[in-house]
């Protein structure tokens, strides 16, 4: 028994009627990373979806000539993508503002909405939702790398309110993105803050620099101030401030080795959002670490 009002659908009844309102990525010979330039119509990846709501990050580009043989695979500001291998479940909008047009990649697949019957900021939420979330993962193809295609999108079912309800409900949760994502740039922003005052502090030593030159260092009263020597002295890695001496890494911290994630396994390592290194990346038993008295 549906909810009162609402509108059952499947995801084909509510595409718009424009050619290839609902499409996936070209075959894969017809996009290969040696089509990559460095600027034209960008690509849109594994890479560029997991981003809250919108299609963003480092794009890969094409020309436009290959663009234009790709046609059919072609998604515009305010079409609704899906992954299609890689991380399922994936769902993100292609936003206003940046390019008029982008390919889509053989992982992704694009949504052009009619929106007479759905808005596609209302679809966004409705597919990132627990329950369709965990419908997708469980209609996906498991075989080999788990994937789900076209015709599985298609024909899935919707009940959707009214699209004037549709409207509301999106501008409310809209609204709340938008302040936890300015929430997100002032975190950024702090955090640049941070590693600026570190790197002048602790790298350029400039707090050290000004007292030896007779003046207050920046930004800090005279009591933060006595806490930096007033003159440098030499060491094994260059002059460093009096006082403070060199350590190997190893000395003062406990290294752990882990696991490298399978790379027969193309999901662990396209469109990841974890970085991944290891001891021979950051030699930790080789480096020095500067400690003050």
């Amino acid at each position: 028994m549906k909810p009162e009002g609402r509108i059952p659908y499947t995801v084909g009844e509510i595409a718009a009627s424009t050619r290839n309102a609902l499409v996936g990525g070209p075959f894969g010979s017809n996009l290969v990373s040696a089509d990559y330039v460095d600027s034209g119509v960008p690509v849109i990846r594994g890479q560029n979806m997991g981003f809250g709501r919108w299609v963003m990050g480092d794009f890969v580009f094409v020309s436009p000539e290959k663009a234009e043989s790709l046609s059919a695979n072609i998604a515009k500001p305010g079409d609704l993508m899906f992954t299609q291998r890689g991380t399922l479940g994936q769902v993100a909008i292609v936003p206003e503002g940046h390019y008029d047009k982008y390919v889509v990649s053989q992982s992704q697949m694009k949504l052009t909405v009619d929106c007479a019957k759905a808005n596609t900021l209302f679809l966004y939420y409705y597919f990132t939702s627990k329950e369709q979330q965990e419908y997708i993962k469980s209609n996906s193809i498991q075989t080999g790398v788990p994937h789900t295609n076209l015709g599985i999108l298609r024909d899935t079912k919707l009940l959707l309110p009214p699209l004037p309800e549709q409207r509301v409900i999106a501008r409310i949760l809209g609204s709340i993105d938008d302040k936890i994502e300015a929430n997100h740039a002032m975190n950024e922003t702090l955090e640049d803050m941070a590693r600026a005052v570190f790197k002048s502090w602790f790298v350029d030593f400039d707090p050290v620099s000004a007292r030896v030159k007779g003046r207050a260092p920046e930004g800090m009263d005279e009591e933060m101030a006595a806490l930096f020597p007033d003159g440098f002295e030499a060491s094994l890695i260059g002059e460093i401030p009096r006082g403070w001496h060199v350590r190997p890494m190893g000395e003062v911290v406990k290294v752990l080795g882990g696991g490298t994630p399978s790379t027969k396994e193309p999901t662990y390592w396209d469109g990841g959002t974890h970085p991944f290194c290891t001891p021979k990346d950051m030699s930790l038993l080789t480096s020095s670490v500067l400690l003050r008295d």
